[in-house]
């Protein structure tokens, strides 16, 4: 068994096998949300950043599903679906892409795109599968996306690290 050193604050500054690792990982975040599925405050959130924290909290459970026990399991489903339930409308709304990456919104979509995939919700995976098939098209012929605008009056600068997004 693989074993991992995680946070004191986390495992008491134990060595844990991974999947171990992973449930308290997965039971820490699942408190940290609220009711609506967010991140209650400062102290939980990743500042800006939760998007990928919800993907990976989301990919790991995918892995250990199997090890949780069924209270476990009813609780984080309880939180990804409604954390679900916050991104939607920005799914809906998101219905041009302009060539430059909504960075935080793609990962917003690849999320609510999994929680569809795995809890086998049609609206999860149509609404931002459609967006997202918008912005990998709005991919530019060098293979970037662009962000922002730049000093040199470009329409952005080419940002191949997003292009993890696909």
């Amino acid at each position: 068994d693989i074993i991992v050193n995680v946070e004191a604050s986390v495992s008491g500054g134990k060595l844990l096998p991974v999947s171990d690792a992973i449930i308290r990982l997965g039971d820490y975040n699942a408190a940290c949300l609220d009711d609506h599925g967010l991140f209650q405050n400062n102290e939980c959130s990743m500042g800006g950043w939760d998007e990928w924290r919800y993907c990976a909290w989301l990919e790991a459970f995918v892995r250990v599903r199997e090890q949780l026990d069924d209270k476990r399991t009813a609780a984080w489903t309880k939180k990804f679906i409604d954390s679900g339930d916050h991104f939607m409308p920005m799914c809906i709304d998101m219905d041009t892409c302009d060539g430059r990456i909504p960075n935080h919104a793609t990962w917003s979509h690849v999320y609510m795109y999994r929680v569809g995939q795995i809890f086998k919700i049609a609206d999860y995976v149509n609404i931002p599968g459609d967006a997202i098939q918008r912005i990998i098209a709005s991919q530019t012929p060098d293979g970037c996306w662009r962000e922002g605008q730049s000093a040199g009056g470009f329409q952005g600068t080419p940002v191949t690290h997003y292009n993890l997004t696909t």
